[in-house]
């Protein structure tokens, strides 16, 4: 069964309008779509509770049912110091790269699987380049997924320190991005 494009966006505006679906995973043949409204940035499904119907998930991510902690997550506009990473965590940015940037960062992380583009189109400037200033709206790079270009956001007011993604990479959800420090006060 091949979806197009009109379904996918369907099957988007249903979660969309439907508030108490706040994560959805749907396998297809070789589709695997992935709607997370949480804003935890994780990169597994969420563990099953009483509350949460185990329809909106598919199968258990790991027989390790502890959830990851928050600083150590990724999560998009999470704020986490270095310290606090610990090494079994999931692949990310390397221990001290907040130390190194000086101080807290938060760490931009991808919203969804597909190629990341760092520009609007082949040959034009970056979104962002290291040192310049991103406001919370501002798209900090673009992933396409099944000719879908999906903005994503800076989150947060600050200064651009790392960016860890290459141009026309190809990342998977919850994979960290750049780095972006904060402005003082937010």
């Amino acid at each position: 069964m091949d979806l197009t494009h009109d379904d996918v966006r369907l099957i988007l505006d249903l979660v969309d309008g439907h508030e108490d679906i706040e994560y959805l995973e749907l396998r297809l043949g070789d589709l695997h779509l992935i709607a997370d409204r949480t804003g935890h940035g994780r990169s597994t499904p969420p563990a099953a509770t009483p509350s949460a119907p185990d329809a909106t998930r598919s199968a258990p991510a790991a027989p390790d049912p502890a959830p990851p902690a928050p600083a150590a997550s990724g999560a998009t506009g999470s704020r986490a110091d270095a310290s606090e990473a610990s090494p079994a965590a999931e692949p990310g940015p390397p221990a001290g790269s907040a130390a190194a940037a000086g101080g807290e960062v938060v760490t931009v992380t991808a919203p969804v699987v597909g190629v990341f583009f760092t520009a609007p189109e082949p040959g034009a400037p970056p979104y962002v380049e290291v040192g310049g200033r991103v406001g919370e709206e501002d798209t900090v790079g673009l992933i396409e997924l099944m000719k879908m270009f999906n903005a994503v956001p800076a989150g947060v007011r600050g200064e651009v320190v790392r960016i860890l993604a290459a141009n026309e990479e190809f990342v998977e959800f919850g994979q960290p991005l750049l780095e972006i420090r904060p402005e003082p006060g937010r």
